[in-house]
């Protein structure tokens, strides 16, 4: 059990100092992410613990405040010295203060947000808590359906008018990346237009290029040119000037981008758009070829 889970926008703040450097005014603390978890919770929740251990049922009880912390906790309090076993001082205002002893440092987690700037975390023992809720955490092998029911089941029979409310994980991490999705969709969108609109432009401009050169088709098809080595021809020069294009265009985003390289995507924008030029030389060349040379001389 827990009294917060992670990306749950629960947040309660924990000042917290090193005994021996604690400032003198209380508003001058760190502040950590507080919360209480059971004994299992890290296991659960596939939090890997570094060093020390987990709570265990009697952790606290009449005993001195015992806390987990997080890697980078321990690492900004105690940098490159033993963690498990030094004491810390935890307050929610000047008036409390406590001192706890670190029994195990613990894997940072993304708490506050998906990619906010995150605070350390600081774990005490549930059972010296108070909360007005509790989330029971599962960990299933299969189906959520698998463990969904036999858990309301169980819940209800504590107390049939008791709210249970069963969530995943990942719904909680879709909820926060909603807003990512959707920038995702809609620059998906507009990117697919984009690409429409210059393969569009790309097609006509080769094309048109290509029809202007229609007496020069003739020509060369009256003096014995094969219809194969025309398209051939025109194939490859339009092809060549595409690649010159494509070439700049690619320096300028990686530019642009500052150096950031998706190879699936500038290689499926690179063999769209020589598709495209291949088909916009290709197509009006095939089509000249096929008319009588002596007839495109007359027309021209």
């Amino acid at each position: 059990t827990a009294s917060r889970l992670p990306l749950n926008h629960e947040v309660f703040l924990l000042g917290y100092s090193h005994p021996a450097r604690a400032p003198a005014s209380i508003e001058d603390w760190s502040l950590g992410v507080s919360n209480s978890v059971s004994p299992g919770f890290f296991d659960t929740m596939e939090i890997p613990i570094v060093s020390g251990r987990d709570f265990q049922a009697g952790d606290s009880e009449g005993g001195p405040p015992v806390v987990v912390v997080s890697q980078r906790l321990a690492n900004e309090v105690w940098a490159g010295e033993g963690v498990v076993g030094q004491s810390i001082l935890l307050a929610q205002d000047a008036d409390q203060p406590t001192t706890a002893t670190v029994i195990g440092v613990v894997g940072d987690v993304r708490f506050e947000g998906m990619t906010s700037d995150e605070r350390p975390q600081i774990y005490r023992p549930i059972n010296n808590t108070s909360s007005r809720h509790r989330y029971i955490v599962a960990a299933a092998g299969g189906s959520r359906n698998a463990i969904v029911n036999p858990v309301r089941q169980t819940m209800l029979q504590v107390d049939g008018n008791l709210p249970v409310s069963i969530m995943t994980m990942n719904y909680i991490v879709d909820q926060n990346a909603l807003p990512w999705s959707i920038s995702s969709i809609l620059l998906a969108v507009l990117g697919g237009a984009s690409l429409i609109l210059a393969s569009l432009g790309v097609y006509g401009v080769i094309a048109y290029s290509v029809v202007q050169r229609r007496r020069e088709i003739g020509v060369r098809m009256a003096l014995g040119a094969s219809t194969g080595g025309v398209r051939r021809l025109f194939l490859g020069e339009g092809l060549k000037l595409s690649s010159i294009g494509l070439g700049v265009g690619i320096a300028a985003s990686l530019v642009v981008s500052n150096g950031a390289f998706d190879v699936i995507t500038f290689a499926v924008v690179l063999g769209l758009f020589l598709i495209v030029a291949a088909l916009a030389s290709l197509l009006p060349a095939i089509r000249a070829s096929r008319v009588d040379p002596v007839g495109i001389l007359r027309y021209e």
